[in-house]
């Protein structure tokens, strides 16, 4: 047990029959049947109070003083005094007549529960997940901060609720309810209460809204009338709420009711039934024997101490003071230093008690040095959770074994740290992960499976948390007013960021060994910490390598994966892996071209080609991290001359890479074998990035062949050496209809004038070779040389050229003429039409024209127009004054 109160002074003798005992905000009221006292603990005194001399001559019942509004109810056998303390004038007591049988007394600050005021919610977490909060409550629609008082006033047949906000009485509710034995308050404008006409019905009243429910408990209660039931069996004698729990003591036996879900949360049997009574005053439960009295918690019953006395009246529990009042005497009690209360309930390891403590009671009850309180820099709410985690987690461990889902539930929500979580896992878990290398998988129970995966859910979510670190030692994270450091992780001096991590990451591993080996692929893709020996041997041991190699990967030891890609002879998968390097920021690349010589020894030259195509030319992949001058010294280093040819292509046609140097070795590749390259290499031509120079002399110093011949008339046009092109296509080609569409090709380059010459010449050397064939043929029968004069070509024609092949010439040129001819004809009846519609139209228009001279005169009234009359136009194209336009 634990010696919770200490007597503060000898007992002081009182001899006035005393009946009721009441304290708040340091006064302490004593009441007998005819009189009210003060008592002074601190001096132990007893004095007679005559500022509170009540003018009804009748015996006092009851005093009950209202907690921080100085209000004090008298209760009488028809009356209820309610008295002011600080107003001397007894003509502002509110009296109402009834026969009460009961008082109860709450407030939202020094209630029945105490609930701290340095939290707006009930639970302390730092779990991911914001609770939510009702904003729209009754208490959020108060004033805030305000006061809420209500005294509740019970008779056989009605309760009467007043109800103060600060000192301001603001209202009143008549309830008629009858025969109410208990009565409790929830919340603002809540409360419940039980009658003996139905003793297993709890009876839920809101206050604002004027609703009533009914709940039926007699499955938790059973209890009796108390005429049927032996002596005070089956008879409820205290109730009471804090934190979503009802408080049910019977006479024998104990039972924690969660609300408004009504789930059985503890019952514990009583086994010495014979009290009298009990009084419950958060967080004790107060059990009245004819000799003692028990202090037991309100959270499980557990038994606390044992105070042992005689004759008790009555008692109260006020201001970390416990007041007790006996037949002839008073007692007063002071409770332990809440600190060395939560010092004692840890050795005993009561962690539920301790908690209930911590998240009701003001926080500031836990704080050594009461001026520490006043320290701006004290954040309250981070002291409260500093403490509750304490033994939120001491609990969590002791849960382990019995209730692994709660225990990993405050693991979470309370920041566990992992070698806390760890080094007290139950010992079938321990005994599972004691490996360092694994040979099968075995398999688990349900339970088993269901563990580990609790163990993964707290893993990754202190694995989320605890890298934000990582960065940054000293980082601070907010959450709800809440810092969150680094320290709260740190169970010994020795801790370390990165050996934490390798401790999640490791056991991450093996759980997804046990549980789900799908997921062993995506946690090794991400940067990990496991233990790379522990790794490797357990995936090598199950033939992982897809794992392993992703592992390597991760780990940027590459040579490790593609050895083991080979050793595996998985060319398609190195291929993969080769693509992933390509796409790094740095990519390895004496590697990567170390590894592609063996796809392509490996593979035929179609698929070695589409394999290298895949990793250097995808059209998928950003390649902006690669010097393209160093994948060419690769090739060049390893001989792969049909791969450079390749790559060069990508980098002229895909990349449009435009640097000369890089075009000039593509021809040096294509020039090795024209004929086979013809086509590829008037490609490269058509982009014009190329020496004219360079090119003719690389092509004079190949054998001669038509080909090549040919290929150097591009790089000649582009010097402008319009003859030499001529020439090699009359001379070396003997192609005349060749020189022809050169020619022609010019007309829409340089202009007709300088086709107009190459066609001359072109007449001149067929002239020369006496290719009178080549003449008739492609210059004097080419219709697309009309725009030549033919009498120059006639000119210029020799005798001996016989009029069967000139016949066809000049029959096209007839035709051409006659042609001409018919087309002036045309032309000119055309611009006779032309002529007369213009002159009807002119006549047309005249005729719609109104002529305004000296002699015009006006429609309507005949006379002539003056220089400054206004003149309008009728429709009808006649003038008119403006005056007799509007004349009727």
């Amino acid at each position: 047990m634990i010696e919770l109160f200490t007597q503060h002074n000898d007992p002081i003798p009182f001899s006035g029959r005393p009946i009721a005992i009441t304290s708040s905000d340091d006064i302490t009221l004593i009441a007998s049947h005819n009189s009210i006292y003060n008592y002074n603990p601190q001096n132990a005194q007893i004095s007679k109070n005559n500022s509170i001399e009540h003018d009804i001559q009748k015996p006092i019942k009851d005093i009950q003083l209202l907690p921080y509004i100085n209000v004090l109810v008298i209760q009488y056998d028809d009356c209820v005094v309610i008295r002011h303390l600080s107003i001397s004038n007894k003509k502002n007591d509110q009296v109402i007549y009834i026969q009460s049988t009961k008082l109860h007394i709450w407030n939202n600050l020094h209630t029945s529960h105490m609930v701290s005021n340095d939290s707006n919610s009930d639970s302390m977490s730092l779990a991911t997940t914001i609770v939510k909060t009702d904003h729209n409550n009754d208490e959020n629609n108060e004033k805030n901060n305000s006061l809420i008082s209500f005294l509740a006033i019970v008779s056989d047949s009605q309760i009467i609720i007043l109800k103060w906000s600060n000192s301001d009485y603001i209202d009143r509710y008549n309830l008629y309810i009858t025969e109410v034995k208990f009565i409790q308050f929830l919340k603002n404008n809540e409360l419940v209460c039980m009658s003996s006409t139905n003793e297993n019905d709890l009876i839920h009243i809101n206050l604002k809204s004027s609703k009533v429910k009914h709940h039926n408990l007699q499955k938790y209660l059973n209890l009796k009338k108390k005429i049927i039931s032996y002596k005070n069996y089956n008879q409820l004698s205290s109730l009471s709420y804090f934190n979503n729990q009802l408080i049910f003591v019977e006479y024998i036996k104990f039972i924690n009711i969660s609300y408004p879900k009504f789930k059985p949360n503890l019952t514990v049997e009583i086994e010495q039934s014979n009290f009298k009574y009990s009084q419950i005053h958060f967080p004790f439960i107060f059990i009245i024997y004819d000799s003692s009295i028990e202090v037991r918690s309100i959270q499980n019953f557990q038994l606390f101490q044992t105070i042992k006395l005689n004759s008790i009246i009555q008692l109260d529990f006020s201001d970390d003071l416990l007041f007790i009042l006996t037949k002839d005497k008073v007692l007063s009690y002071d409770l332990l230093n809440y600190n060395k209360i939560l010092a004692k309930l840890d050795e005993r390891n009561d962690f539920d008690n301790a908690i209930l403590l911590l998240e009701n009671l003001n926080i500031t009850k836990f704080i050594n040095n009461s001026n520490d309180t006043k320290n701006d820099k004290i954040n309250l709410k981070q002291l409260k959770f500093i403490k509750i985690r304490k033994f939120k987690l001491q609990k969590a461990i002791s849960l382990m074994n019995n209730d692994f889902d709660q225990a990993f539930d405050l693991f979470i929500e309370y920041l566990a740290s992992p070698n806390q979580v760890i080094d007290n896992l139950p010992e079938n878990l321990q005994t599972l992960f004691d490996f360092d290398r694994i040979e099968y998988i075995p398999d688990l129970s349900p339970l088993i499976r269901h563990q580990i995966n609790r163990l993964i859910n707290y893993l990754a979510d202190s694995r989320r948390k605890i890298i934000k670190f990582q960065e940054n030692k000293n980082a601070v994270f907010t959450y709800n007013n809440l810092e969150i450091s680094l320290s709260i992780y740190q169970s010994d001096e020795n801790f370390s960021i990165m050996e934490c991590l390798k401790l999640i990451d490791t056991y991450l591993f093996k759980c997804y060994l046990f549980v789900n080996i799908k997921m062993i692929n995506p946690f090794l893709r991400i940067q990990n910490y496991c233990d790379f020996q522990l790794v490797e041997n357990s995936c090598q041991s199950l033939d992982l390598y897809d794992q392993l190699s992703t592992f390597y990967y991760t780990r940027k030891d590459y040579q490790s994966s593609i050895s083991l890609l080979i050793r595996s002879n998985k060319i398609n998968e190195l291929v993969l892996f080769l693509q992933k390097l390509i796409q790094n920021d740095d990519p390895p690349i004496n590697l990567i071209f170390d590894n592609l010589k063996y796809i392509i020894v490996k593979n035929d030259d179609s698929l070695s080609e589409e394999n290298f195509k895949s990793i250097f030319l995808n059209d998928y992949f950003d390649y902006s991290n690669l010097d393209y001058k160093e994948i060419l010294k690769q090739l060049e280093k390893h001989n792969l001359t049909t791969y450079i040819i390749l790559y060069l292509e990508y980098l002229i046609f895909h990349e449009h890479v435009t640097v000369s140097d890089i075009t000039n070795r593509l021809f040096d590749y294509y020039f090795l074998d024209v004929d086979a390259n013809y086509e590829k290499i008037e490609n490269l031509y058509s982009l014009g990035n190329y020496n004219s120079n360079m090119i003719l002399n690389k092509l004079k110093e190949l054998p001669v062949s038509e080909n090549s011949k040919r290929l150097s008339i591009q790089p000649l046009m582009k010097l402008g050496k319009y003859d030499d092109v001529l020439s090699i296509y009359i001379h070396d080609l003997n192609d005349v209809e060749s020189s022809i569409e050169f020619a022609l090709r010019i007309k829409d380059i340089k202009g007709l004038s300088l086709c107009k010459g190459l066609i001359f010449k072109i007449l001149d050397i067929c002239l020369q070779n006496k290719d009178y064939t080549s003449i008739t043929k492609h210059i004097l029968n080419n219709t697309e040389l009309t725009f030549v004069d033919f009498e120059e070509i006639l000119i210029k024609l020799p005798n001996e050229i016989s009029m069967g092949l000139m016949s066809s010439f000049l029959i096209m040129n007839l035709k051409n003429l006659n042609t001409l001819s018919h087309n002036l004809i045309i032309k000119n009846e055309l611009l006779k039409v032309n002529v007369i519609n213009m002159k009807l139209d002119k006549m047309n228009l005249e005729e719609k024209m109104v002529k305004l001279n000296y002699n015009s005169i006006c429609a309507k009234c005949g006379r002539t127009f003056s220089n400054s009359e206004i003149i309008c136009f009728h429709p009808d194209g006649r003038l008119l004054h403006y005056k007799c336009s509007k004349d009727k």
